[in-house]
């Protein structure tokens, strides 16, 4: 269901049924292939100017459009009376089940034994049975209605810890993201990697992992080589952080960053002027820093600094802690491209921001540690 374009998610936080596609999709799977799968719809349903409808209304929603996948019970299917097509999941989904458990304890058990009675003898009578099927429940021994879906492999609920890290992981990946790329263009991006460029994998990864982020994300783009912003500036300003659904001279920000991407292999020329444009680029995630925002700097270098004329790394991790505030954190997520990155340097930046860094020492490495960086971004 999450690999469907036209899925219309309930609110996991408030319904079972939103909740099944999320469970059972990223169980046993790695923090970034989770984050990859999560993350778009969190970000989608944070950035929607209406809350997620409910089973029934989002059955009606689907009919309506003609178009559309969502999960839900069978029982609101029943309800509905939609004119919609159902699929069971081959592998098996949750029964949900509505026990009735007496909970109290010591004297108060004593007060309520007879209302207890009372209610246990109305829930388990033929007539509630009836009752519970005719409002398209299955029974209590779960047959299947005759109008149902047919019958279901039942798989074992999930533990309540699983779910509580679930829960927790959706609420913080529904935070909206504003992002800043930072992409090294010196001419060492030009070499070789594997059957393509180094510049040629950045750009790739980076088209392929801006899929993850929703309309209502942030995100704008700097390149970056020894003078290239002119002024003594060694970064470019290719794209201001925006929406993704901004905009921008007749196209959306999303449009605007793919085709600055694909033009980036055009710029590579000169030196690596790493230490001056992470300090500008964390300065200016804080200039406009959003409170209700996961800030940060997505870094891509293949080399050493070595712009003559700029500050040492010692000064520029003094001015990165400097910046960094616990009231408002802007963190570098730094990934060096291939063996010739300085990672000792890239750990050292991203380390002064609480951050983290990786390095892509292979050129097939280069989508999975995009992905993983996207993950650590909500760690």
């Amino acid at each position: 269901a999450l690999a469907e374009p036209d899925l219309v998610l309930g609110d996991p936080l408030e319904d079972t049924s939103a909740m099944v596609p999320l469970v059972l999709s990223t169980e046993g799977a790695a923090p970034e292939e989770a984050v990859a799968a999560l993350a778009p719809q969190a970000q989608r349903q944070s950035a929607a100017r209406v809350p997620p409808a409910d089973d029934l209304g989002r059955i009606q929603s689907i009919e309506n459009a003609g178009a559309g996948t969502t999960t839900v019970t069978e029982q609101a299917l029943l309800t509905s009376g939609r004119d919609v097509r159902a699929s069971v999941p081959a592998d098996g989904t949750w029964l949900l089940t509505y026990p009735l458990a007496r909970l109290a304890t010591g004297d108060r058990a004593t007060e309520v034994a007879d209302t207890t009675l009372l209610l246990t003898s109305v829930v388990t009578s033929d007539a509630f049975t009836e009752g519970v099927v005719a409002a398209h429940f299955r029974s209590p021994g779960g047959r299947a209605p005759a109008d149902g879906v047919g019958r279901v492999r039942t798989l074992a609920p999930p533990s309540s810890a699983v779910v509580s890290t679930l829960i927790a992981s959706w609420k913080t990946l529904a935070v909206p993201s504003r992002t800043l790329g930072v992409i090294d263009v010196s001419g060492s991006m030009d070499f070789a990697a594997g059957d393509d460029t180094r510049i040629g994998l950045t750009v790739a990864s980076n088209s392929a992992g801006l899929q993850l982020f929703s309309d209502g994300s942030s995100v704008g783009l700097w390149a970056f080589s020894q003078g290239l912003g002119g002024d003594g500036r060694d970064y470019r300003e290719l794209a201001p952080v925006r929406r993704l659904d901004a905009r921008v001279g007749g196209q959306s920000q999303r449009e605007l960053l793919l085709s600055e991407y694909a033009g980036l292999a055009d710029l590579t020329d000169g030196g690596t002027g790493l230490y001056d444009t992470v300090v500008a680029a964390v300065r200016q995630m804080h200039r406009d820093y959003d409170p209700e925002a996961v800030n940060s700097v997505i870094l891509f270098s293949d080399g050493a600094n070595d712009d003559p004329g700029s500050r040492t790394l010692k000064a520029t991790l003094a001015e990165l802690r400097r910046l960094t505030t616990a009231e408002e954190p802007v963190e570098v997520i730094a990934i060096g491209i291939t063996q010739d990155a300085d990672a000792e340097a890239l750990a050292a930046i991203a380390e002064a921001t609480g951050g983290f860094s990786f390095v892509a020492n292979r050129p097939e490495d280069m989508g999975t540690l995009f992905r993983r960086a996207m993950a650590a971004r909500f760690t």
